[in-house]
């Protein structure tokens, strides 16, 4: 079992860096202006443009990773990160850094549905609960650590490389993790062999694209008519990739996304509520950074403490969090989107009090977030994928990360659109009491989702032997024992 556990150790590692990467250069865009005289477009794009790559590549991630042999699209996606890094690390002016960042961004859309896949993998299905937990926890960490880490970095000048040090930062990390992975990862081989949907592909990642380039630069471009042209066209090509897999499944060949994969009620509710948390997720922390550095006259570091309880709440609701999310999931998922919501209310009235800025005032209402944050990040993946087949895992997880990364950038979009609008009209207090709204709503929304896209059936595990409505035994007729059948296998190479 040790070998499972450090197989498992290098998947998560892979999906803290990705996390911790795009929220890490949030802290450093001063030091980086400075430095590389990179414009305000520029420094849009070094955030913008690893979050479009991203986004634009990880249904095709999750595909090859089915299709081909699993640790090796792992490793050589990891690799290339890691060169995409020592990149970044080397900029010489802003153009090269964008260009790095959205290297880094399509190679982790590669790399990041094979972590969640091969939980399918490596562990039964009694055993999966706690590593989507973990998985889950993984978004509270890298997002805190991205901006806490990322802080302290540059503050420090830490190993006299100014901003640098946050990218070069991730190929030591990233090595340890590639050698572990090759070394205690199974092989993974797709069960059949069906040619790649290429043409899904390039649609799907060609509107995802479109989508996300036109919500996270609009404000820049004052929303001017061809960003909503983009967005038309978006729309073009979404319509043209669902016929394109429709006529593949209708003949019997493998298309990008199956079809069964939406007729498994737990993974479609899901995939809506990923969405809305993904959006309100998205909305805060850069809102909050403009205001409390360009306005407070916060340090990157001090702002990387300010969001540090949400880390903290996040652990301490995990010790109640974990015993209760197998039985009780969508439960917490309710209470979660609550208590986020209000929580962020909180901030906004703190924030809306007027008097003088006192960080320690924020520690209970970000404490809270964090609570909340863990209540709806944990059981969430293991209520999506619980009925999913291991031989769509990849193809799963690469849709659960597109659902949750178009939402941040709805969510960047949303809120960063108001803040700036506002912001030139009546002020920077103005605009970010105005653009925590969004926050607000959108979680108090992913709760609405919740209930009415769960109901009563996602709130429990099936217990053994019993059957589900929407469970792979009927959306996928013959497979029953496949989990444990795929399962066994690894364990025989694991030892």
């Amino acid at each position: 079992m040790k070998k499972q556990s450090l197989a498992m150790a290098a998947l998560l590692t892979a999906s803290f860096m990705d996390l911790m990467d795009t929220m890490i250069t949030n802290v450093a865009l001063p030091s980086i202006q400075g430095d590389l005289g990179a414009s305000p477009v520029e420094l849009e794009w070094t955030i913008a443009g690893y979050m479009i790559a991203f986004a634009s590549t990880l249904l095709l991630g999750g595909r090859l990773g089915d299709r081909f042999e699993r640790r090796t699209v792992f490793a050589l996606s990891l690799f290339g990160f890691l060169a995409a890094s020592l990149g970044a690390t080397l900029a010489w002016n802003g153009a090269s850094l964008v260009g790095f960042r959205i290297a880094q961004g399509a190679l982790a859309g590669l790399m990041i549905p094979q972590v969640l896949a091969y939980v399918q993998v490596l562990y039964p299905p009694e055993k999966r609960a706690p590593l989507y937990a973990a998985i889950g926890s993984m978004s509270v960490l890298g997002t805190v650590a991205g901006q806490l880490l990322g802080g302290w970095l540059v503050t420090s000048d830490a190993f006299g490389m100014g901003w640098r040090s946050i990218f070069v930062i991730n190929v030591p990390v990233g090595l340890i993790a590639l050698v572990v992975a090759l070394a205690c990862l199974p092989k993974a081989v797709a069960t059949e062999a069906n040619r790649l949907d290429v043409s899904g592909a390039v649609l799907s990642g060609g509107a995802i694209f479109l989508v996300v380039f036109a919500l996270t630069t609009g404000h820049l471009n004052r929303w001017q008519w061809w960003i909503w042209a983009l967005i038309a066209v978006a729309v073009v090509m979404l319509a043209a990739f669902t016929r394109v897999e429709r006529r593949l499944t209708a003949a019997g060949k493998a298309p990008l996304i199956s079809a069964e994969l939406f007729k498994v009620r737990p993974f479609s509710g899901s995939a809506l509520v990923q969405l809305l948390f993904a959006f309100g997720s998205g909305s805060y922390a850069m809102v909050l950074g403009f205001y409390l550095q360009q306005i407070i006259k916060l340090s990157p570091l001090e702002f990387g403490l300010i969001l540090l309880p949400i880390s903290l709440g996040a652990m301490a609701g995990s010790a109640v969090a974990v015993p209760l999310s197998k039985r009780h999931g969508v439960s917490l998922v309710l209470v979660g989107g609550l208590v986020q919501s209000a929580a962020f209310l909180w901030v906004r009235l703190v924030l809306e009090a007027g008097m003088p800025f006192n960080a320690w005032v924020l520690v209970l209402p970000m404490a809270a977030a964090g609570v909340g944050l863990i209540f709806v990040a944990m059981p969430l993946v293991d209520i999506a994928l619980r009925e999913v087949a291991p031989d769509l895992a990849g193809t799963a997880s690469g849709v659960l990360n597109t659902v949750q990364q178009t939402g941040s950038a709805l969510g960047i979009a949303a809120a960063g659109g108001l803040y700036f609008a506002i912001e030139e009209s009546s002020g920077a207090l103005i605009a970010v009491l105005a653009a925590l709204w969004v926050p607000v709503v959108c979680f108090a929304l992913t709760t609405v989702a919740a209930l009415f896209a769960f109901g009563q059936a996602g709130g429990r595990r099936p217990q053994q032997g019993e059957d589900m409505p929407g469970t792979v035994g009927d959306a996928f007729p013959g497979e029953r024992g496949h989990d444990e059948i795929t399962h066994h296998k690894v364990m025989r190479e694991l030892r």
